[in-house]
């Protein structure tokens, strides 16, 4: 056995939360795993630099195919984007944040050549960073530092849960601020999606965030603030509760399976509670991606579902291989990949990682 280690995950105020209401958990679990890739000698950790094991990688018998596109951290808990080659084991460093930077999530576009980034730059000088940030791209491979898409309107809005299922279309979640009964500001979440010819955004659903679209492009995966699973058409029309709010403590990151036909969500396991900081400011369990939680399946027609792992892991987000024969995803500890029934757990990368994890052919 071994023990998973746990890093802060960049979010929204997540730093403070983090800090003061401690989130952080140790638990066991018994994995197959790989070390982590070394670091080479000469600039490990900048843009271009490929970390490549000598020989073939430890899971090459599993026949795994294409790359693996995420943030992590290297040794020096230094954030950056990774490409993993599954055929070879090479990770490469794509981009490295600056100091008082933080990379949220990455998304690749369906044909791998470009990345949609939510990233905040670094702020002014002595000023904090709160992790607020706009919607960027760059090339796939890291030949160009991350250019804004969509930028932020307002000092305390942000963009996350972003992905790019669709060459014309980034999906994502939008955090702003608004004006509650009583003249206080109160924050809510949407999902939204991105016309990527003309640069105009659509609101698909309202207090709402996680959207994920079928590989078919037809249906529409998202949580709502009352953390209910939903499933819609592409354009968030006619949506339809899968899974009441009441079905786990917190349910996120949904992604399909290859034809559609089942829902993969990350579900808090029974007994995940909030910390006292995260009342004070309002936060509901639903909204809070850092509690330890497990990967589930139900049917997309409605029906009973089952619990496919016992990792109980914090900041699950996974994705299908292209041919559908093996899920990846990552967690505050690694990098995984499992069969789509729950087995066969294996760890590609012994390194923090976070945000969100794109399999591109």
């Amino acid at each position: 056995m071994r023990r998973i280690r746990y890093v802060c995950r960049p979010g929204i105020l997540l730093v403070l939360l983090l800090v003061a209401g401690g989130l952080l958990a140790g638990c066991t679990v018994e994995i197959t795993s790989t070390p982590a890739p070394a670091s080479s000698g000469d600039g490990g950790g900048q843009p271009g630099v490929v970390h490549a094991p000598a020989g073939t990688p430890v899971w090459a018998e599993l026949g795994l195919t294409g790359r693996l596109f995420f943030v992590g951290y290297d040794s020096a808990q230094q954030q950056a984007i990774y490409e993993l080659d599954l055929v070879s084991g090479a990770l490469r460093t794509l981009f490295t944040a600056p100091d008082n930077a933080l990379l949220n999530e990455v998304a690749a576009a369906p044909d791998g050549q470009q990345l949609a980034v939510a990233y905040a730059p670094p702020p002014p000088e002595g000023e904090i960073q709160f992790g607020f940030a706009s919607i960027y791209t760059m090339p796939a491979d890291g030949s160009a530092a991350p250019t804004p898409l969509i930028a932020r309107r307002g000092e305390t809005e942000t963009f996350y849960n972003i992905s790019w299922p669709l060459a014309d279309f980034v999906y994502y979640a939008h955090y702003l601020p608004g004006t509650g009964d009583l003249g206080e500001t109160i924050y809510t979440a949407r999902v939204e999606r991105f016309y990527l010819p003309d640069g105009q955004p659509a609101v698909l659903a309202e207090a709402s965030s996680w959207p994920r679209l079928s590989r078919n492009g037809a249906r529409l995966a998202y949580v709502t603030d009352a953390n209910e699973l939903v499933l819609a058409d592409a354009d968030g029309g006619n949506g339809q509760v899968l899974l009441p709010g009441s079905a786990f403590p917190a349910v996120d990151a949904p992604f399909f399976s290859l034809e559609g036909g089942q829902v993969y969500v990350s579900a808090a396991v029974t007994g995940a509670t909030l910390t006292l900081l995260d009342r004070l400011l309002g936060v509901r369990l639903a909204e809070a991606h850092s509690v330890p939680s497990d990967w589930w399946v139900f049917p997309a027609g409605g029906g009973d579902g089952a619990q496919l792992t016992n990792l109980y892991e914090i900041g699950l987000y996974g994705d299908l291989s292209p041919d559908g024969r093996h899920i990846a995803f990552i967690t505050s500890g690694g990098v995984f990949v499992m069969n789509p029934d729950g087995s066969g757990v294996f760890q590609l990368l012994d390194m923090p990682a976070t945000g969100t994890l794109n399999w591109v052919p």
